[in-house]
């Protein structure tokens, strides 16, 4: 909810509001801020993921999930938003890069549920995913143990081997994956 502003020492200046996402690396130096610049609330999730090597040019890159395409592409499906820029496009979901590369083997997924609806994703040997249920409540699966149920808020760490399937509850789920190398 609400919209978020970013500016930086590089000349960017950008406004994102719902299912949007930026990425920034530091890089060499770069100076930024981020506010909420309107009277709506606004609700954010920061993540950091360090690059696979330092000494990278700063750079930054948003991606605007409130046009219509981008919400229909997160609607009871997962919609693969980040990845590796070193990836090989015919191992990505959909066979397609996503529109947010980064330099390191991650991979960032969303999906906003119906109630009861369900999404699963592959996680591999040697694999783990980070799951954060935003809004709602969802139940994790996989075919191994008991499911765990998230609500709002809460996340969970799923080791691989095996599909991992995220089902909502009894109302809307909105949920953001991580999915990498185990360690």
């Amino acid at each position: 909810d609400g919209k978020l502003t970013h500016q930086d020492s590089t000349g960017t200046s950008e406004t994102l509001g719902r299912g949007s996402m930026q990425f920034m690396s530091a890089g060499t130096g770069i100076t930024h801020s981020e506010q909420n610049l309107g009277g709506v609330p606004l609700r954010f999730m920061q993540i950091w993921i360090l690059p696979r090597e330092s000494g990278l040019e700063p750079a930054y890159g948003g991606y605007d999930g409130t046009t219509p395409p981008a919400k229909a592409a997160r609607q009871n499906q997962l919609q693969h938003l980040v990845g590796d820029k070193r990836a090989d496009p015919s191992t990505c979901v959909g066979g397609a890069l996503p529109p947010v590369l980064i330099e390191q083997d991650c991979n960032i997924h969303v999906a906003e549920l119906d109630a009861g609806a369900s999404v699963q994703l592959p996680i591999a040997a040697g694999r783990q995913a980070y799951v954060v249920c935003a809004e709602g409540a969802a139940e994790l699966s996989g075919g191994k143990g008991t499911p765990l149920g998230l609500t709002r808020h809460e996340a969970a760490r799923i080791s691989g081997d095996g599909p991992l399937v995220i089902t909502a509850g009894d109302s809307k789920a909105h949920v953001l994956l991580l999915e990498m190398k185990a360690g």
